[in-house]
């Protein structure tokens, strides 16, 4: 917190705000990757089964595990398990 008084005000007053890219994320801002990172799924799944049902294997291309994979950690999530 940085108290500014009036006699600041009619001053030049400059500051230089650096952030702390190694601080773990916030519970709030990691619980909103999460639900991001849940609510983009079923888009996901679909595209995967509807490409089945269409007889297009992008398994080979795109592994569905892979690309859950890649989803997380573009959320900033990390994966525990194969």
């Amino acid at each position: 917190m940085v108290e500014i008084s009036p006699e600041d005000i009619r001053e030049d007053v400059y500051m230089d705000v650096y952030t702390d890219t190694t601080r773990p994320p916030s519970n709030i801002a990691d619980r909103q990757a999460k639900l991001e990172f849940a609510q983009s799924m079923p888009s996901i799944i679909n595209a995967f089964i509807s490409a089945q049902q269409a007889g297009v294997d992008i398994s080979s291309i795109l592994p569905l595990d892979k690309t859950i994979r890649e989803l997380a950690e573009d959320f900033g999530l990390e994966v525990e398990q194969e």
